[in-house]
């Protein structure tokens, strides 16, 4: 493993960071783990906000999420984890295109690091073209479905780039129905729901025990029961997780504040987070 290229740890590293935290792949030995810790200690996420049609504003968060305020010049390339592109959108209007935007966006998009489209606000065909041309996207969140919206992930599905999709609306089968053949894309990692849904909790647990989606996840950002008799109790693996497994998936409930709970039931009363992971393979 020391004859492979650190470079080739960095870029490993760099998509895991897309959806994840690395503090279990700092205890690695060698060069992989000393990538992680540097990682850890010096990545950083740029994001660019685009309001209105323009660029307003841009900053900067350390790999733990708090706001460095600095610019490009004192965060080193190598350790740049991801760009965000915040889009809002402040009326009903949907703004125009300009060049200077277009060649904005074009000139992001050929950073080194992953991308990611935070879409806030109204698109229509214009910049579904813009959005979906955009090389490095491997990330899109969305809070609301419209006729362009769905026009855009079916874009996306078909280049077949994207690793994580976020979801902050409700939806419905027409939705659902495009977050399976997300999900079962072979680049594909993880989808992340803010709301709960009992058919696309039923879909993803029968899935289980299918070997191409080893490694893939589902989050649910809120206190969701996901095991049940034939899960081993693993107790809390890492402050603020309690794991179940069995021989298909796994499964963690988290509290992102720490808490002193030993007790699972008291524990799961503050959950923020339920997530599977397919294991089996």
């Amino acid at each position: 493993m020391e004859k492979i290229p650190a470079r080739f740890f960095e870029d490993v590293l760099g998509q895991l960071t897309i959806f994840w935290m690395l503090p279990t792949n700092t205890e690695f030995f060698g060069s992989f783990g000393s990538c992680a810790r540097k990682l850890i200690k010096n990545g950083h996420r740029k994001t660019v906000v685009i309001e209105n049609g323009e660029f307003t504003d841009f900053f900067f968060n350390d790999y733990g999420g708090t706001l460095v305020q600095s610019d490009d010049s004192n965060f080193p390339t190598k350790f740049k984890i991801r760009n965000d592109i915040e889009y809002v959108v402040s009326s009903t209007e949907v703004p125009v295109i300009t060049v200077k935007l277009r060649k904005q966006l074009e000139r992001l998009s050929m950073e080194p690091a992953l991308l990611r489209l935070d879409l806030y606000g109204l698109i229509d065909k214009k910049w579904v073209e813009l959005f979906s041309s955009l090389q490095k996207l491997n990330a899109i969140s969305v809070d609301y479905f419209d006729p362009n919206v769905i026009c855009l992930l079916e874009r996306l599905l078909s280049q077949k780039q994207i690793l994580q999709l976020v979801v902050y609306s409700n939806y419905g089968e027409k939705e659902i129905n495009l977050f399976r053949a997300f999900f079962q894309q072979e680049q594909f990692q993880c989808l992340d729901f803010k709301f709960w849904n009992n058919d696309m909790h039923d879909w993803i647990m029968a899935c289980k025990g299918n070997n191409d989606l080893r490694g893939k996840s589902v989050v649910w950002r809120c206190r969701e029961v996901l095991h049940d008799a034939s899960f081993e109790d693993c107790g809390f693996t890492d402050r603020g997780v309690y794991q179940f497994i069995n021989a298909d998936v796994k499964v963690c409930y988290c509290v992102y504040e720490d808490t002193n709970h030993n007790d699972f039931a008291k524990f799961m009363e503050k959950v923020d987070c339920s997530f599977v992971e397919f294991t089996r393979g």
